[in-house]
């Protein structure tokens, strides 16, 4: 898969070596979004689990990992977890790259639409509009809180697959 600007990207499965380097591009990833939300501390723990749950894909340009995403099998979607670009390789087409990969993959994994959630007050609906999903639902995020919202909402997204 070629990203804008010329350069390769090569997306694979993460082997369990790749899982600090995943990590640290998620962390870099979100930092700028902690104060607009962060999961209270009885979810923490949920959210370390998470980082395990599915399959993690590893997106490298030139040998170096640049972003992550995992995909987890439900019964009716491929849900996507977690999906971060470190800050250096943001707006180059990486997050488009692992979106596209899974829902190339979708068809052959049995399903025809994949699903993401994200917090509506960190502007990336929008991003995932672009990326050819659409709300679903939306309803309060119980499970966050913000520094500079009193209420946050997570906001359910789905894209049919590629080839559905």
């Amino acid at each position: 898969m070629t990203l804008e600007r010329h350069r390769s990207i090569h997306i694979r499965v993460a082997a369990d070596a790749d899982f600090e380097r995943a990590i640290t591009i998620y962390r870099l990833a979100f930092a700028p979004l902690r104060s607009t939300y962060r999961f209270v501390s009885e979810v923490a723990a949920h959210q370390e689990k998470r980082a395990r749950e599915g399959v993690r894909l590893l997106a490298e340009l030139g040998g170096e990992a640049v972003g992550t995403v995992q995909y987890r099998l439900d019964p009716r979607h491929v849900h996507i977890l977690n999906l971060a670009v470190h800050p250096d390789h943001q707006g180059r087409g990486v997050a488009r790259g692992l979106i596209d990969h899974i829902a190339g993959l979708a068809p052959s994994l049995g399903h025809e639409w994949i699903v993401a959630d994200t917090i509506r007050e960190t502007g990336n609906v929008a991003f995932f509009e672009r990326l050819g999903f659409r709300l679903i639902r939306e309803e309060i995020a119980e499970q966050v809180e913000s520094d500079l919202f009193d209420t946050l909402h997570i906001v359910y997204l789905e894209r049919r697959a590629s080839g559905s």
